[in-house]
C-alpha cells in the first residue's frame, strides 16, 4: 500500500476530509466515499475508482485470510456495502444518532453509558476491524465530527485495544466470546502500562501470570506498587480486560503474554484479588476514567491466555 500511488491519493483525500470536517453542517454529514470525493475535488483527484479497488482488494484478502471465521451471519453487525451510497448514508445516520449524546456526557458514568449502548446496538461489531474495515474506519472519522475528547479514547480502547487484541491474538473460541461481551454491552480495558515504565511501556512488564500445573490455572499477580497497571483508560468502569503479564512456567519467565479476564461480577462489584483506584481529575478529558490496577494472586482459567500464537 505504501508504494501504491492510488492509495497515496486516497490517503491525501482522507486527510483533506479531516481538515474540512468542521465545515460540514449537522444533518448533512456524508458517507465515507462522499467525504473522500468532496476532499478529492479540492485536490484535483478522482477517488471512487480507488475506493472500489480498495474494497475489492479488502474483500479478496478477507476471503483468504479469515476462512476460519466462526461467527454466523446473524451474529455479525448489519451488512455494509462500501460501494453503495445509500447503505453508507443510512449507516452514517444511525451511527451519528447513536453517539448524539457524547457532547453532553461530561462525566465517566454518562460517557460509559453512551458507549455501552453503542456496543449493544451492534452498529459496529468487535470484529469489524477484521471483517469490515471500511465501516470500522468510517466510524472513527464520523466520531471525529462529534468531538473526540475522552470519549474518543474510550471508543478506541474498547474497539481497537480491548476487542482488537482478542481479534488479533485470540483463538477461535476467544474471538467468538466477543459476541456475548458485545450483546451484554460490557466495557473492556487494555492493561499494559505499569507505574514504573514511563515511556518504556510494554518493555517493562513486572506483573506476572504464573502457571499452576496442579490446578491447571494461571495466577495473576502484582509483585509491587511499581508494577501496578497505571493510567488504564476505562479501567475504572470496565467489566473485562486484556492484561499483559510476564508468563512464568516452572519458575522460568517466558516474557509478556496477553490474558483475557473478568474484573467485575454480574452486580458490578470487583472480583476478589482485584483493586482499582481512580486516578482523579485531569486537566482535560474528564469524561474518561483512568485507573491504577493491582492483582493479588487472581486465579484465571487456562483459557484466559490469548492463544492464537501461544498455548
Amino acid at each position: 500500500f505504501v508504494t501504491d500511488p492510488s492509495m497515496y491519493t486516497l490517503r491525501l483525500a482522507n486527510r483533506a476530509a479531516a481538515r474540512s470536517v468542521r465545515q460540514i453542517k449537522h444533518g448533512q454529514l456524508l458517507g465515507s466515499r462522499a467525504i473522500a470525493n468532496t476532499a478529492a475535488r479540492s485536490l484535483g483527484v478522482h477517488v471512487p475508482a480507488v475506493l472500489r479497488s480498495q474494497a475489492s482488494l479488502l474483500s479478496t484478502a478477507r476471503s483468504v485470510e479469515h476462512s476460519d471465521q466462526d461467527w454466523t451471519a446473524s451474529a455479525a453487525s448489519p451488512p455494509f456495502d462500501p460501494s453503495d451510497e445509500a447503505t453508507i448514508q443510512a449507516w452514517t445516520e444511525r451511527f451519528l444518532d447513536a453517539v448524539r449524546d457524547v457532547p453532553a456526557a461530561t462525566d465517566p458514568a454518562r460517557s460509559a453509558a453512551v458507549l455501552r449502548e453503542l456496543v449493544k446496538s451492534n452498529l459496529l461489531s468487535f470484529t469489524d476491524m477484521r471483517d469490515a474495515p471500511e465501516k470500522f474506519f468510517l466510524a472513527h472519522r464520523l466520531l471525529a465530527t462529534v468531538g473526540l475528547g475522552g470519549f474518543g479514547v474510550r471508543f478506541t480502547v474498547q474497539f481497537n485495544l480491548f476487542a482488537g487484541s482478542i481479534v488479533g491474538l485470540g483463538g477461535p473460541e476467544q474471538v467468538a466470546s466477543l459476541r456475548d461481551i458485545q450483546a451484554a454491552g460490557q466495557l473492556g480495558c487494555f492493561l499494559l502500562t505499569e507505574a514504573q515504565a514511563g515511556v518504556l511501556s510494554g518493555l517493562i512488564v513486572e506483573t506476572t501470570c504464573e502457571w499452576d500445573a496442579g490446578t491447571q490455572e494461571f495466577v495473576l499477580h502484582t509483585p509491587s506498587d511499581k508494577a501496578a497497571k497505571n493510567w488504564i483508560s476505562q479501567g475504572y468502569t470496565a467489566e473485562r480486560g486484556v492484561v499483559i503479564a510476564d508468563l512464568v512456567i516452572g519458575g522460568e519467565s517466558h516474557g509478556p503474554h496477553a490474558f483475557l479476564l473478568s474484573m467485575r461480577d454480574a452486580e458490578g462489584q470487583l472480583l476478589p484479588g482485584i483493586t482499582v483506584e481512580d486516578m482523579g481529575t485531569k486537566t482535560v478529558a474528564n469524561d474518561l476514567d483512568n485507573a491504577r490496577v493491582w492483582f493479588d494472586k487472581v486465579r484465571l482459567p487456562k483459557e484466559a491466555m490469548l492463544n492464537k500464537f501461544a498455548d
